[in-house]
């Protein structure tokens, strides 16, 4: 991830928006029916990543002077986390 934002930056300049909509889930049965691997599996395709982005996103946002009240972050829920699989 980090070498990804570091060739953004190289490529376009500090980040001013990052938008992140990182979430996805292994559909199981409903009532509970994931195992470690699952849980661990979805939080970091949801929560880790979310926050590696947010950071790497911020370091940049920080080292731009030039603009230093329009910087935003946008967080976005999957579509699929309004379902429950059954």
């Amino acid at each position: 991830m980090k070498k990804l934002f570091l060739s953004i930056k190289e490529k376009f300049g500090n980040i001013e928006v990052l938008i992140n909509n990182a979430a996805y889930v292994r559909a199981k049965k409903f009532g509970g029916d994931y195992s470690k691997e699952d849980w661990q599996y979805n939080l970091e395709g949801t929560v880790v990543s979310l926050d590696i982005c947010t950071q790497e996103a911020v370091k940049q946002m920080k080292e731009n002077k030039k603009r230093t009240d329009n910087k935003y972050i946008f967080n976005v829920w999957d579509e699929k986390s309004k379902r429950v699989y059954l």
